[in-house]
């Protein structure tokens, strides 16, 4: 058939398809109806306000909706048939009035009505007749006002115009309120809301009356909603007079979500889309309103606070009938008028409260009033902001204003009821039955209490007022030496509170907006599952059928009883295929699940972390709903300590080796597995009793740890151990285990796991934290982690602050093929998921972070506990990453915990959101692959999968087929990705001796990572392990060395012994992870070890090689205690390498050691350090080797003879001045010749180059690392940030001698270093008190003689070093 049309045909066609489209462009889905000229210059700018949101609709929205704007009632009604929406924006009805029977037709028919502005006011008969039914509410003469005020609009909780508006939008408006609603007030939606005050009305006009000063200080809606009967949706708002409020963000959202949500279309998650409005735009398609009219600009930040308040109308308000809201009330009581019924109070809303009130603040005391007309109750309460720190706060001269003009001291009224959350409340003292204290200050009236805490009242009759002061009293400020993070919010209810609700997050957002994320080139963040499909997401994992599985945490610590059935482990499912999940199942709820942090789905085995039990429930029908009556429930271990607490236990991955891994935090644990070896995990944290206690293995494990085991819990070997707070691991198929850590200080951590490895935040014998061992002048991460000691392994990437949660490792899947070796760490506290592309170096891996998702790119953080904890609420810091996992389509997927604030052991979301992301590529299409695990082919695409705990079920089921499953796993051996390549060796391992004899010829393998991975795969597979060790012990890879080294640890004898000398002889010298190793692999052997190295590697210890002095370091046996010695006496070594020596000293446990530490200490450069090392060890490793005697007995310290020194800090001279501030300071020229001969003032404390004192910090190199600013505060206001390590210390003898410096050791005796770098060491029982100084020990700018341009001078000079 020929299928060309004839040139006719094609014309009519053309017609045909022209009329189609142009028959499609004319009908809309929005009209805007645009009212004339009215009104000055920028006011009642109706067609410039309606062109703006329409052309957001219909360029900038991506809705496919069609807006028109026409100017008056339109002269052909049919342009409103057929449409979604009436928009109506004009004075009064002078549009709607010409159309009142169409506009009634439209309403009928179900078609959205909106009115904005002056459109909102019909006369009251048209308002009962037409308004009410249409958008449930309108301004009615007489009844509502239209003052102008600066708004702070909110918008309603959990509703579609909420969407995409970050907290409160300010705007300066005309803005009409007390609406005359319906009686049936239930129907109508508060889409909207602000509070007018005397504060923020700044004009009061025409229309004021009463009710407008009624409406002072009460939620007033501004904008209203109705869904009507005949299917419709009808808005209100009165906003809309001033335009260029279309230029506020969040007041054009507001009014573009309306409009849409009338016309019945899904309002996206992040708001309807608009882009920022530029001035040009703002005046585009304004009135003419005269040559001379002023070009209107762009909303400025602050610009409304300096409106001023207006003039309060006295005399037009007596006119009303009552005083003058916020005029003096006269002290004798006027004449009686008939009493106006109080507003009922709303129960649950503060009447008054503070800002939040924290340590940090300046001005201590803050005042606070509360109108408590109408109310016959009273409620005190003070939020600790859900956290735990000490939060002492006082209610200070708290005193009743009486309507006779008269007070009452609120402590001479008996309360009927008052709580804290520590300790009583009590009347006149504080928290802990001491002075009231504010600044120094004593008061006597006032009651003391500890949030959070309520007190309550009933109220005498005649009761109007409440005044009072408040704050952090002294006594809370200040824990274990430092500031305390402590903050509150103090409350006043006349109504009883809900004290969970009062500062928690109860409306606002629930997610995070997908536009919100910044993520890498060429992905985009999806919505994949919101709440109330989950709440609440702790932990995630996918099965083979693209199933997620959700472990839910709403009953989270202090939280514990918001769900009474207990926590859930949901499953979610995406049946559609549209990329979002469309199907939300409970597959268990149980009272027992509280707060569970770990969920793995492994082949139908449903694994949650649930201390103290580590759970399986078996879903044997595989219907995603576990059935008592036909699933099963096993308790696989339990001993795990811990139960409601995020240093327990943790999800369950498998490994490539088909075993399963999990960790455990530092509550610790003592459990038996199911081979009956019983192991021991106490610490100083917790459960110290057993800490330093052999397992059944031969081991002393400390703290956190991690397992790897059978899927039945036999043969458990612990593979890390000496964490804090490690929340999850992840595996890949080389092999490598990295995890997070965790800890209050900056001390934040992603690490590679070396196996057997210790962590060291707990001393090695598990008897003292990390902060016991802290040495001069070490920083809290290098101390936190034990890096300068022997016997931990690397730290990994140690980033500060933060709150880690969970990490998975991407290798394929829809990704581009640079992502492969992706590790992907959570960072609640950070608002951020990180990502490491992690490479070979040496025996270790390198770990480069850089931010992969992230809501906060500016980096402004908030509510982390290593911020102190403040939440502010701003959106982009609510992003609380708790897990991310590779799903079955190969996508990323990442739950968001969703709260304001993160750590303090507490959540503040009170409707316990969650939502889960997916990051794709754009454009990404899920398709997950339909697996069957009783088919080989199907077990083999499990075995590709880019989802961990997939790859686990198809290993475990080509296992058991045995040598039958070669053929298609060695199949895999030719894949282009080594991951993929590597799942196959670690599996043909386990299958016979064909699988390992192809798994063997992987260890000629050219490519070091192959020869890795086969070693480790035969190692797993217990192929002959020992000669394996030994044949491999020479290759040329140090990664392969390093697994050499940790599996000859399991093998004694001079067989294992010689191969560890192969390996130990290659080490570089340098690489940390590659000496760790041998460490590892020399447990129980290190003096045999030491003494073969020493006949090969020995020699005069004035020359040793760098590897010989790390291995003498590391191994730290009596028979190095002479060449040490000797190498310190050589005169020989540099800085680096005299530390390495003497650490090495204080590590061996040998009355040699203690000897040449004595001498040591006798040395003028190492007096400092040595006698640290021997106040430091003579209380636990040197205990019994009576370290006071030798002293006492050498001469060297006899605490009965000591003679100490008085080096009190000097007073301020009288009448100092301040210098300038730090920018005028920095405006200066400084001149670096005049600075260098001012230097010498600093000798006396810093050292700079090779002149000065080592007191406080280096200098030398300080000027290049730091910023002009930064130097001048320090020279100019040295208390104003203090080097961490450097805090002074003030102690005062029993005798009244004062010494201040810094505490070098704390005990007996104390160790304390003063100006001058002079050490006294002060016996205990000589001690009155030791306090922390809230200054810094460095002098101030006036007692050095510094003047503004000496420090400018001073600056050029430390920059020009």
């Amino acid at each position: 058939m020929n299928n060309t049309l004839r040139p006719w045909t094609r014309v009519a066609v053309v017609v045909a398809c022209l009329l189609v489209s142009l028959g499609a462009q004319a009908a809309a889905d929005i009209v805007f109806l645009a009212g004339g000229r009215s009104h000055g210059p920028g006011e009642h700018e109706f067609k410039a306000g309606s062109e703006l949101l329409a052309k957001a609709i219909n360029e900038q929205s991506g809705l496919g909706l069609k807006a028109v704007v026409v100017s008056g009632w339109p002269k052909d009604e049919t342009i409103l048939d057929g449409i979604k929406c009436l928009v109506i924006y004009a004075d009064g009805t002078s549009v709607v009035g010409k159309g009142w029977a169409k506009v009634d037709e439209l309403a009928k028919k179900g078609t959205g009505i909106v009115f904005m502005h002056y459109a909102v006011h019909p006369d009251a008969k048209d308002g009962e007749k037409y308004y009410r039914p249409w958008i449930g509410g309108a301004f009615e003469t007489g009844w509502s006002v239209n003052p102008h005020w600066v708004a702070d609009l909110k918008a309603l909780p959990n509703h579609s115009i909420s969407r995409g508006v970050n907290g409160l939008v300010q705007a300066y408006d005309e803005f009409y309120y007390n609406m005359r609603f319906p009686a049936d007030r239930s129907k109508v939606l508060d889409l909207v809301t602000a509070v007018p005050t005397r504060e923020n009305v700044k004009k009061y006009i025409n229309l004021w009356n009463e009710h407008g000063v009624d409406g002072l200080g009460k939620v007033q809606t501004l904008m209203w909603g109705i869904e009507r009967a005949d299917g419709g949706r009808g808005v209100g708002f009165s906003g809309g007079h001033n335009h260029r409020n279309w230029a506020i963000d969040g007041f054009r959202t507001l009014a573009l979500n309306a409009i849409v949500w009338a016309a019945k279309v899904e309002v996206p998650a992040a708001g309807v889309k608009s882009t920022p409005l530029t001035e040009d735009e703002l005046n585009a398609n304004l009135d003419d309103k005269g040559k001379n009219a002023p070009r209107l600009k762009l909303p400025q930040p602050g610009e409304f606070a300096k409106i001023p308040a207006a003039a309060i109308p006295v005399e037009r308000e007596a006119k009303f009938g009552r005083p003058a809201a916020g005029a003096a009330v006269p002290v004798t009581p006027a004449a009686p008028k008939a009493a106006t019924p109080a507003a009922t109070p709303t129960a649950g809303k503060p009447v008054a409260q503070t800002k939040d009130i924290t340590a940090k603040d300046k001005v201590r005391l803050t005042e606070l009033t509360a109108d408590l007309k109408g109310a016959k109750e009273l409620y005190l309460l003070i939020s600790d902001l859900g956290d735990s720190n000490c939060d002492w706060a006082s209610w200070i001269e708290p005193t009743l204003l009486m309507a006779d003009g008269t007070t009452k001291n609120l402590i001479d009224l008996k309360w009927k009821s008052a709580t804290a959350s520590h300790g009583a409340v009590l009347v006149g003292k504080n928290n802990s039955k001491g002075p009231l204290s504010v600044a120094g200050k004593v008061y006597t009236n006032g009651i003391g209490t500890h949030a959070t805490s309520v007190i309550a009242y009933d109220l005498p009759a005649g009761v109007v007022g409440f005044r009072t002061q408040v704050a952090l009293d002294d006594g809370g400020l200040e824990r274990g030496g430092k500031r305390s993070p402590a903050a509150v919010r103090f409350m006043v209810f006349t109504q009883k509170p809900d004290e969970a609700k009062a500062v928690a997050v109860e409306d606002g957002p629930m997610l995070v907006p997908p536009e919100l994320f910044t993520v890498p080139e060429g992905f985009e963040v999806t919505v994949w599952a919101t709440s109330p499909m989950l709440f609440n997401p702790t932990n995630i994992d996918f099965d083979e059928k693209g199933r997620m599985f959700v472990a839910e945490g709403v009953n989270y610590r202090g939280k514990g009883g918001r769900r009474k059935e207990g926590d859930r482990i949901v499953v979610l499912e995406d049946t559609t295929g549209a990329g979002k999940a469309d199907k939300s199942t409970v597959f268990v709820q149980d009272v027992n699940l509280a707060s569970p942090l770990g969920v793995a789905a492994i082949d139908g085995k449903i694994v949650v972390a649930q201390p103290p039990d580590l759970l399986v429930y078996t879903d044997v029908n595989r219907d995603g709903v576990y059935d008592p009556a036909v699933d099963k429930r096993e308790v696989l271990l339990t001993g795990f300590n811990g139960r409601q607490h995020d240093h327990s236990l943790h999800s369950v991955t498998t490994g490539p080796d088909g075993k399963w891994n999990f960790n455990q935090g530092n509550m610790g644990a003592e459990f038996t597995d199911k081979s009956g070896r019983h192991f021991y995990m106490g610490s100083p944290y917790m459960l110290g009793k057993i800490a330093g206690k052999r397992s059944d293995d031969g081991n002393v494990w400390i703290g956190g740890f991690s397992v790897r085991m059978n899927a039945d819990g036999s043969d458990l070997r612990i593979v890390g151990h000496n964490y804090r707070n490690s929340y999850e691991q992840a595996i890949n198929s080389f092999g490598d285990l990295y995890q997070s850590d965790n800890d209050d200080p900056p001390a934040c951590r992603v690490s590679l796991i070396m196996e057997g490895g210790n962590a060291g935040f707990a001393s090695a014998d598990g008897k003292r934290s990390w902060g016991a061992d802290k040495r001069p002048g070490q920083d809290t991460p290098t101390a936190e982690w034990r890096q300068d000691d022997p016997g931990t392994m690397p730290a990994g990437d140690i980033y500060g602050g933060g709150s880690p949660t969970g990490v998975a490792f991407y290798e394929n899947g829809a990704l581009s093929d640079k992502w492969s070796g992706l590790l992907l760490a959570c960072e609640a506290g950070k608002n951020v998921v990180f990502g490491y592309l992690p490479k070979p170096d040496g025996a270790g891996m390198k770990l480069e972070r850089f931010d992969f998702i992230t809501s906060n790119k500016e980096k402004e953080w908030a509510g982390s506990d290593f911020l102190g904890g403040r939440a502010t609420g701003v959106l982009k810091t609510m992003f609380r990453p708790a897990d991310v996992t590779v799903g079955p389509d190969g996508a990323i997927y990442f739950a968001d915990w969703f709260d304001p604030g993160v750590g303090g052991h507490g959540t503040r979301d009170n409707r316990f959101s969650g939502t889960i992301y997916r990051l794709a590529p754009k454009g990404f299409k899920s398709v997950v692959p339909k697996i069957d695990l009783n088919t080989t082919e199907g077990q083999i695409l499990a075995l590709s999968s880019p989802a961990n705990n997939i790859r686990g079920a198809g290993f475990a089921r080509l296992k058991a087929q045995g040598e039958a499953a070669i053929p298609a796993v060695s199949a895999l051996l030719k894949d282009a990705n080594p991951y993929v390549t590597s799942r196959a060796v670690w599996l043909l391992a386990q299958l016979g001796d064909k699988g390992a004899a192809l798994v063997s010829a992987e260890l000629r393998s050219p490519d070091a990572q192959r020869r890795l991975v086969a070693f480790r795969a035969l190692r797993a597979a217990n192929r002959d392990v020992l000669n394996l060790a030994v044949a491999n012990a020479k290759d040329a890879s140090p990664a392969v060395r390093r697994e050499v080294a940790l599996a000859l640890r399991d093998f004694k004898g001079p067989v294992a012994l010689a191969a560890l000398v192969e390996v130990a002889q290659r080490f570089d010298g340098k690489d940390r992870a590659y000496l760790e190793a041998v460490g590892l692999g020399a447990t129980g052997r290190e003096v045999e070890l030491y003494a073969a190295l020493s006949k090969s590697m020995g020699g005069d210890p004035a020359t040793w090689s760098d590897a010989f002095a790390g291995l003498t370091w590391r191994l730290h046996v009596p028979a190095g205690v002479a060449g040490i010695r000797a190498r310190l006496a050589s005169g020989k070594l540099d800085a680096a390498q005299t530390k390495q020596m003497v650490t090495a000293l204080a590590f061996t446990n040998s009355p040699e050691a203690v000897g040449v530490m004595v001498e040591l200490s006798q040395r003028k450069e190492l007096k400092e350090i040595a006698s640290w090392w021997l106040n430091n060890r003579k209380g636990n490793d040197w205990k019994n080797f009576e370290v006071d005697n030798i002293l006492k007995a050498r001469g060297l310290y006899d605490a009965n003879q000591v003679k100490l020194t008085a080096s009190d800090f000097p007073a301020e001279p009288a009448g100092t001045k301040a210098l300038s501030s730090v920018e005028t300071i920095a405006k200066l020229k400084g001149d670096p010749k005049l600075g260098a001969a001012a230097i010498a003032v600093c000798y006396t404390c810093h050292r700079i180059g090779d002149q000065g004192i080592e007191y406080g910090p280096n200098l030398t190199t300080y000027g290049r690392q730091q910023s002009t600013e930064t130097i001048i505060q320090a020279l100019a206001q040295p208390s104003a940030m203090i080097s961490h390590g450097y805090e002074g210390s003030r102690l005062v003898t029993k005798d009244g001698l004062v010494i201040t410096g810094i505490v070098l050791t704390q005990g007996d005796p104390t160790m304390i270093k003063g100006v001058g770098g002079a050490i006294q060491t002060i016996p205990a029982d000589r001690i009155k008190s030791v306090e922390k100084l809230e200054k810094s020990l460095m002098y101030t700018p006036a007692m050095l003689g510094l003047t503004d341009k000496s420090v400018a001078d001073l600056t050029a000079y430390l920059k020009s070093l």
